[in-house]
């Protein structure tokens, strides 16, 4: 069953406000908008490199989520 995404949850920036508002966290900060475009618009192998407590996990925890949501065969590789 193909599950229709709002055109607006196509942008990861707006898909990044949705889930941070749903887990009670505040507003994402602009450096956390700006990685959210890169993970979304750059290369498809990339690493971020940011401080400490940015939200680097986070982001790409909701990225992941994100392409499942649009793409639901979508297999994710894991590497540590």
């Amino acid at each position: 069953m193909a599950v229709s995404v709002p055109q607006e949850l196509h942008d990861f920036r707006n898909f990044l406000y949705l889930t941070w508002k749903h887990l009670g966290l505040p507003d994402p900060t602009p450096t956390q908008y700006d990685i959210a475009a890169y993970v979304d618009n750059g290369p498809r192998r990339c690493c971020i490199q940011a401080f400490r407590g940015v939200g680097k996990s986070w982001i790409t925890s909701a990225f992941v989520t994100h392409q499942l949501l649009q793409h639901c065969l979508l297999q994710v590789a894991h590497l540590v």
